[in-house]
């Protein structure tokens, strides 16, 4: 049916459009009302999460998420402009952040002591931070320790608060439990090397 603006109007004949008084919507196979130009992957970055969000969450820059990623940074920063993101990687992004905010301090709910684990030292803080993929500056940010502080604990000596040391941890452990995303892109990577 040919409605007075000349757009096919929806109706019995045809599902894939329909009027709305603002603006055409396409429904894609799962039902979902979609914007014109809009892909069900880009969708799912913008309700689910924000990419940059989740980087401000998590610590990192577009250069860190390279590192953790092996995804390029010209691809993510693309995706942070607006352009569809790949699914794996914004699951995985969705995983780091959803544990950041669970974690987000050392005085967060979930920071409980560690059981028989002991104290961690300086130094698997820092193996710690490195894992994470935050700075000095950013640790002593995020856990509330002056950067001085941080440089004069003795490498092998536990650290004094438990809290701190068992918050690093947990984050860390995480972000083991969530390694590097095997991407669609490095899924076509080792088809093309096959080859």
């Amino acid at each position: 049916m040919i409605s007075d603006m000349g757009v096919r109007d929806g109706g019995a004949g045809n599902p894939q459009f329909s009027l709305s008084p603002r603006r055409f919507r396409r429904r894609h196979y799962t039902g979902k009302t979609l914007m014109p130009g809009d892909s069900p992957v880009r969708r799912l970055a913008v309700k689910g999460i924000s990419l940059r969000q989740a980087f401000e969450t998590i610590g990192w820059s577009v250069t860190q998420a390279e590192r953790r990623s092996r995804v390029h940074r010209h691809r993510i920063a693309r995706w942070l402009a607006g352009a569809p993101a790949d699914p794996d990687f914004v699951q995985w992004i969705a995983a780091l952040e959803r544990l950041h905010r669970r974690l987000a301090s050392p005085l967060s709910v979930h920071v409980q002591p560690g059981g028989n684990r002991p104290q961690p030292t300086a130094y698997e803080l820092t193996l710690a931070c490195l894992t994470i993929g935050w700075s000095e500056r950013q640790f002593a940010e995020r856990s509330c320790i002056h950067r001085t502080t941080l440089r004069r604990l003795d490498r092998h000596r536990p650290v004094q608060d438990w809290r701190v040391g068992r918050w690093v941890e947990l984050l860390a452990d995480g972000h083991r439990m969530h390694p590097q995303p095997e991407t669609s892109i490095e899924n076509a990577r080792h088809v093309h090397d096959q080859f």
